[in-house]
């Protein structure tokens, strides 16, 4: 089980985290592999995500920006609408966000997302990433780990992370190998997660009338509709309060897709556009419940967890991804940091450093990823109220407030928060944004 004579990471995982993670180890000097479940990187699941300006900078010390930057588009306004699509609002948030962070939010397709940090990988990094490789076993000691696949390859490592999303084959293996060693020992829950609200989601070709870099929200009473819009295409999720909440994952089928959709397609985003008239043009769908939660322990002996692996949020707010680009920084400096200390890349670190390691992770994320839960949280349920509070607070005192008001509110709660974003400590470069509020942690500059 011991590794060669490289500190080795396996990386469990092929999405936008486990390749971010891919591009920082490579840059890093560190050898690992990649280990996709999926027969292609790539699968068009026809959802949006939205990167903010912290974790674009984390990304611009990649040599991604320019490129990422390309194939998204500026995300500018935001309007809130009734359910009959009567506007009742328009938030001057991401204006002062712009202001704030010196760049907007960006909009990708999560494809092109996935192809481009694929893509951009160098041809070394690329041979390491492998497809078709179901996890069915993990095994770790004091010398190492081991990762088993279903087609009977094995990846020796140092360390195996955990990029794997909500349903995590490296966090139930965590799990049961900290359960064997120890039968009291104290691990989070098989699941982890709370169900609240349930949604689809699809995409479509944008509407000419439609801006780009907008987005829409139809809100009501245990229902909402989210719609955005880029260059070339939009999105919509349409969410739903569930009244009996599931407490187990449940897998949904195209003709539950369609009932749902049949459901709420009379549910309009302006006076002449309804979800029934996206969903007519759409290229694909999906259903899920959305999950909630954050995992207690991060981390047991060589197995680390990041991104929806290790917590997950309601994606209203968009911070889902971005939680796993800081979770990919801040895991990479911690590992950097210990393999200088220890002598280079040929260190292998013993269990206690690494767990020291760590251990520093997941204090600096979770206290990070706590605020982003309440905030998206709050946005999801402000968007289908649950009460009548949240309806007033929504419908009648967000719409009544200033623009000032409005402009301290957002530059003291979500630019402080972002301008609190980690960046890779052990590259140089130059800040590629700079607005009203400082970065926390800025990027070290290049020798002249």
């Amino acid at each position: 089980m011991a590794s060669n004579n490289k500190f080795r990471v396996v990386v469990v995982g092929g999405g936008p985290t486990g390749l971010t993670t891919a591009h920082a180890l490579s840059k890093a000097g560190i050898d690992f592999v990649v280990l996709e479940r999926r027969e292609s990187i790539v699968e068009d699941l026809g959802a949006s995500l939205v990167i903010s300006p912290d974790s674009l900078r984390a990304l611009s010390q990649l040599g991604l920006l320019e490129r990422l930057s390309s194939i998204s588009t500026g995300f500018r306004t935001l309007k809130t609408a009734t359910l009959e699509g009567i506007q009742y609002g328009t938030s001057n948030a991401l204006a002062t966000l712009e202001e704030s962070a010196g760049a907007l939010l960006r909009i990708f397709h999560r494809a092109q997302l996935v192809e481009t940090l694929y893509d951009e990988l160098d041809d070394q990094a690329k041979a390491r990433v492998f497809t078709n490789k179901k996890v069915v076993d993990i095994r770790s000691d004091e010398k190492g780990a081991s990762v088993r696949c279903a087609d009977g390859t094995v990846y020796d490592g140092s360390i195996v992370i955990g990029a794997d999303g909500a349903h995590s084959c490296v966090r139930k293996s965590m799990r049961q190998l900290a359960l064997k060693k120890s039968p009291t020992a104290d691990v989070d829950p098989e699941q982890p997660w709370s169900y609240e609200y349930r949604m689809i989601f699809f995409t479509f070709p944008k509407i000419p009338e439609l801006e780009a870099g907008s987005s829409i929200e139809a809100h009501g009473s245990d229902v909402s509709v989210q719609l955005l819009i880029a260059d070339n295409r939009a999105w919509m999720f349409v969410y739903e309060r569930m009244e009996n909440p599931p407490t187990e994952r449940v897998f949904y089928t195209q003709e539950d897709i369609g009932a749902y959709a049949a459901k709420w397609g009379h549910l309009s985003l302006t006076p002449t556009f309804k979800v029934r008239d996206a969903f007519a043009q759409r290229y694909n769908a999906g259903m899920v419940n959305l999950e909630e939660g954050m995992l207690k322990h991060y981390h047991w002996g060589r197995l680390v967890l990041v991104g929806d692996s290790a917590h997950k949020v309601t994606p209203n707010a968009g911070r889902g991804l971005n939680n796993g680009i800081q979770d990919s920084v801040a895991l990479v400096n911690e590992i950097q940091r210990l393999l200088t200390s220890e002598g280079g890349a040929k260190a292998q670190p013993n269990l206690d450093a690494l767990d020291v390691a760590f251990e520093r992770y997941q204090k600096t994320r979770q206290q990070m990823f706590k605020t982003d839960l309440e905030f998206s949280g709050r946005t999801t349920r402000m968007s289908a109220w649950k009460t009548w509070f949240l309806w007033f607070v929504d419908r009648w005192f967000m719409p009544m407030l200033p623009a000032w008001a409005e402009t301290i509110m957002v530059g003291q709660m979500l630019a402080k928060r972002m301008g609190q974003g980690l960046v890779f400590e052990f590259l140089k470069g130059e800040e590629p944004f700079q607005g009203k509020v400082p970065w926390t942690h800025p990027i070290m500059k290049k020798e002249v």
